[in-house]
Formats: C-alpha cells, structure tokens, sequence
C-alpha cells in the first residue's frame, strides 16, 4: 500500500562535539511510501544512508525465520514458516514488529521505534543489552529514519552508542519531535482511516477491516481513499 507519510519537522537538540563546539538537529529523514520504508529506513540508519541495501534486507529476515523455527512458529508469524518467508520477500507487502525484532538482532542494535500517534517509543532488541542505538519514526502506516544532523554538509549520524550522553540527548530530541508531529496530526488512526483496494475497488474502514478482506481474498494492494 503506498501511501505518504506526512512532511519532517525538526528539532534542535544541543550535543557535544559538533563543529565548532556547537549542536545538532534531530530530524526525520523521509523515504518513500513504497512498502519497504521499514526495510529502508534500517538501511538509511544502520548502513550507512545507502538506501539500495534496503531489499535485501527482506532475505535478511526471512533467512532468520527459516533458521529459527522454535522462535519463529506459526502462533508468532500467524502463518506457516514458508508462507511468511514468501510473503515477506514480496515487495508489495510491509514490515512491523517481527521485522524490526529480527534486524536488531542481525544488526546488535536496539532499534527504536517512535509512534507519533501515542508518543511512545517500542524498543526492539532492548533485552539482549545491545551496544548502540537507532531511531525510526512511526507515522501508523510509514516508518523513517531519524538523523542526528551536526551542520549542513556533514554526514548525518544514525548510530549511537548504548549508555552515552549523546544517546540521552538524541532520544529526548526524538520524543520531542514526536510530540510536534503530534501536534500537527501528521500520523494515520488505523482504527478509522478509509481504504479502497485496488484489486476489486471495495470500500474498507480501518486496519482490521482491510487485513480481514486480504484473508479472505487474497487481496493486499491498498490505498487510502
């Protein structure tokens, strides 16, 4: 389902070491509502803004699946291994928690997902004491990476380590930008936005309505209405 995400917003956030002693700004940095924003947001913050590297990252997870089938049962993926292994390879189709969950494990990262709609902030792989940290942010329907910008020209950072001040600061910065993304209702209610599928043109209101119309159709090209 490609569907945009709302415009950045910035906050500044002051940190050590910048260029001449000065700050950053932490600010989202958007990719395309394509289906795979999960899969290139990881790509933008954990290899190194290289957004090319996104796709393979869907083989990254579905190799995971495969090797781990006491983790990974049907109970969790709501599928049989194999299913979800094609499913998840299908560009046409997104990434959420069990996606996150295994690239923090293949990266030894937390990864730490912000949702505009709530404010909270999902850490996944925070229990395996990972040494650093990245941000994505979570609109209900996109995920984008979120950058620590030191000065114009500089590369961004993406990439903190676990317990720095710097982590501290740039996670306050996030939440704080997460509230003004809030604030201007730049996120989707999945309990009542409309959708149409583009298969068969039905009418659907909200995320179970559209997930139960795919079980029973087979349909999973969406957009919103």
């Amino acid at each position: 389902m490609a569907l945009t995400s709302g415009g950045s917003a910035v906050v500044a956030v002051s940190v050590g070491g910048g260029p001449g002693g000065g700050g950053g700004r932490v600010v989202r940095r958007t990719v395309a509502a394509d289906n795979s924003c999960l899969f290139n947001s990881v790509a933008y913050c954990l290899e190194g803004g290289d957004l090319s590297k996104g796709a393979a990252l869907r083989g990254v997870v579905a190799a995971a699946v495969r090797d781990d089938p006491r983790t990974y049962d049907e109970g969790m993926l709501g599928k049989s291994s194999e299913a979800y292994q094609a499913y998840i390879q299908n560009a046409d189709h997104w990434g959420g928690g069990i996606e996150l969950a295994v690239l923090s494990r293949h990266y030894a990262t937390t990864i730490s997902a912000a949702d505009i709609q709530t404010g909270r902030l999902c850490n996944f792989g925070e229990d395996a004491a990972h040494p650093q940290r990245c941000f994505l942010l979570y609109d209900g329907i996109h995920y984008d990476p979120v950058a620590l910008s030191l000065a114009d020209g500089v590369p961004d950072l993406t990439v903190f380590t676990a317990g720095s001040e710097e982590e501290r600061l740039v996670e306050e910065g996030v939440l704080r930008l997460t509230g003004e993304l809030r604030r201007r209702r730049q996120f989707t209610n999945l309990a009542a936005f409309t959708l149409r599928c583009l298969v068969c043109q039905a009418g659907l209101v909200g995320q179970k309505e559209a997930q139960t119309h795919a079980k029973q159709t087979g349909h999973t090209n969406f957009a919103e209405a």
